[in-house]
């Protein structure tokens, strides 16, 4: 027996000895999926009763939602800060930011369907460089993280025919004024507010696109104000909002096409505003938003498959964020499942509702069977794998479990299956032999 044999043999044992009555009663078992095909280029809050939608994507088209026009009134003024904002039932999906020095005066005017931007100085009370002027009224706002800028976009409504558009600018909160240009987005409403970078250097504008049915995504530098690239079309619809890695380099789209039945993984280049690659297809649908590993190269993504039986089952695949295409296979497990990177993100944690926990290595997307780590008295895997000892464990019984699990299998259950049979057939030897002496 070499040494590989037996620390495999003795991960076997270990596992059958310590938690076999587990493994035999209640694993679930792992498969694999093959890669889903990808198709060409053509994510929080998604209005998607207003989306219409392509009869290959979701389901059929749906006309455009009429919006109730305001009756008229005088202009509205309304300030609010750039760490928070008031609700005047126009504003809405405000991102939380730290207090920054200065706040900002929205001014609506309803007769000429206009929007006024000030910047304010919070302790002398007064404007500080020019009034933005942008049409139609407010309808997102987000900060950076250190307060400087804030993102703002405006909905404009228009008749015969009845068509909406959208205005972006990007207000300075320190000097004051816009930064940049207002872009305009023609045809197009708000689907999810912009959503920042972690430096808050660039950000993310996701659009419905009415003319084509598809979703759109436009990337913007909030340093220039200016759009980054061309707006991106997508088919489905954006139930998650999108992820940025840690750089600001590559953002990850996730739409829901097909009715649910398949969820679209499309990768964007942040320097340039264009897709990696083709789009990522992989089967189930999801309300999770994607789990980047610590260096940003690996989106990990979790979607659902619902069984009319009940039960159900969980579809684990990675994404390489550099190229936008799919890493090995999917791992399928029984259940609902949860996810979490360990340590670097060399290493996922995919832990089912049951109590097992699969170890995925988000480099090749190879993964251990189902393994007891989870019990039903509580043990946290995760929170384990987490501390020093854990993270220097974690290679350990990944490797032990692809070593103990054959072995286990083929060496030792049969063994602890036959010992039975011994054990009954010396009892029945012996009292052949007690007889023949009586």
């Amino acid at each position: 027996m070499n040494s590989g044999h037996l620390v495999g043999y003795v991960g076997g044992l270990a596992v059958a000895l310590g938690v076999g009555a587990a493994v035999v009663v209640t694993a679930p078992t792992a498969s694999a999926d093959t890669p889903a095909s990808s198709s060409s280029s053509h994510s929080s809050t998604a209005r998607s009763a207003r989306v219409p939608q392509r009869t290959n994507t979701v389901a059929s088209k749906k006309p455009l939602p009429k919006r109730s026009v305001d009756a008229p009134m005088s202009s509205v003024t309304l300030l609010m800060t750039a760490s928070g904002a008031t609700e005047s039932g126009r504003t809405k999906n405000v991102a939380a930011a730290s207090a920054a020095p200065n706040s900002l005066s929205i001014v609506y005017d309803p007769n000429t369907d206009t929007t006024g931007v000030t910047v304010v100085d919070s302790v002398t009370n007064s404007p500080i460089g020019s009034t933005a002027t942008l049409d139609g009224v407010v309808e997102t706002q987000s900060v950076t993280a250190d307060g400087k800028r804030t993102v703002i976009t405006t909905t404009v409504h228009h008749y015969a025919p009845e068509t909406y558009a959208t205005e972006l600018a990007v207000m300075n909160m320190t000097a004051g004024g816009q930064i940049g240009d207002t872009l305009s987005f023609a045809n197009a409403d708000v689907a999810v507010a912009p959503i920042l970078a972690p430096d808050g250097t660039r950000a993310s504008v996701t659009l419905y696109l009415q003319t084509t049915s598809q979703v759109g995504v436009a990337l913007l530098d909030t340093t220039t104000g200016a759009q980054i690239g061309s707006t991106v079309a997508l088919d489905g619809y954006p139930f998650v909002v999108p992820v940025w890695n840690a750089t600001g380099t590559r953002v990850v789209v996730t739409l829901s096409q097909l009715g649910g039945d398949t969820t679209a993984v499309s990768v964007l280049d942040a320097t340039a505003g264009a897709m990696t690659g083709p789009t990522a297809l992989i089967i189930g649908s999801t309300r999770r938003t994607p789990t980047l590993t610590a260096d940003g190269t690996r989106a990990v993504v979790t979607t659902t498959l619902d069984n009319p039986n009940g039960g159900g089952s969980t579809r684990v695949t990675l994404v390489d964020t550099t190229n936008g295409g799919q890493v090995g296979t999917s791992l399928r497990l029984p259940g609902k499942t949860g996810v979490s990177v360990v340590g670097v993100g060399r290493i996922a944690l995919v832990a089912t509702g049951s109590g097992f926990v699969s170890i995925l290595d988000t480099r090749t997307a190879a993964a251990t069977p189902p393994l007891p780590l989870a019990p039903p008295w509580g043990f946290d895997a995760g929170a384990f794998f987490q501390t020093p000892l854990g993270k220097a464990l974690a290679p350990v019984v990944f490797f032990a479990g692809f070593l103990g699990i054959p072995i286990l299998l083929f060496d030792v259950l049969p063994v602890i299956l036959v010992v039975p049979a011994w054990i009954g057939e010396i009892v029945h030897q012996v009292r052949i032999a007690v007889e023949r002496i009586v």
